[in-house]
Order: structure tokens, then sequence, then C-alpha cells
């Protein structure tokens, strides 16, 4: 059943990443495909996980797969900014394999200032 569940994330992964890469229509195509009722469009200026170090925007599609397969296996659902809402995964991965985890949200703001709200 785990290499079931860890196939499930795989694909589930792979699908993710190019609907990212894809933009509006990728996420389009993945509702469609998945049956969701309606596909987010990202933002057009979306920070993601990957933009920070170690990956500063490259990330290999092998270890991009991994880590959406991760989120996927301890939290049921992958979105491009859960592991910058959730971090406490990427991180033990980061460090797992000694590289800088990237910062959080709270880092990212600075001290003394609240979570960003949209207008």
């Amino acid at each position: 059943m785990a290499r079931e569940i860890q196939a499930g994330a795989v694909e589930f992964a792979a699908a993710v990443e190019r609907a990212w890469a894809e933009g509006a229509t990728g996420w389009e195509h993945l509702a469609a495909a998945w049956g969701t009722p309606e596909a987010p469009v990202p933002p057009s200026a979306a920070r993601c996980w990957w933009d920070a170090a170690p990956w500063h925007g490259r990330i290999e599609p092998e270890e991009f797969r991994a880590i959406v397969a991760a989120y996927v296996a301890r939290y049921g659902e992958y979105a491009p900014d859960l592991p910058l809402r959730e971090p406490s995964l990427l991180r033990t991965w980061c460090k797992d394999r000694g590289e800088h985890a990237p910062a959080t949200e709270s880092e990212r703001r600075g001290p003394g200032r609240g979570p960003r709200v949209a207008a």
C-alpha cells in the first residue's frame, strides 16, 4: 500500500510541476484531469520555495518531484506555497543534505511585521 501511495504522490507531483510550468493553461488542464472544480491561477510575481537557496530558481526535476511527493505524503496535498507555509519538511530535507534551507515567511517579513493580507 505504501508503494501505491508513493506512486500516486510521484504522479501527482509530476502533474503539479507541469501545471506550474505551463501557468494558467496548465492549472486548467490539471483541474480537468483531476476533476477539481476550478484551477487556481498562480500570481505572476509569486515567490516559490525553489527561488531561495540552495536552488536559486533552478531545481532538478527529480529533486522537485521528491520534495513534492514528501509534502503529499505528509500533508495529503501539495501547493507551490506549501513549503513556505510549512517549512519544517523542507528544512529537514536541506539539513539532511547539508544545504541551507529557504527563509520562512516570518524571516522574510522581518521582525514585528505581521502576515501579508490580500487587499
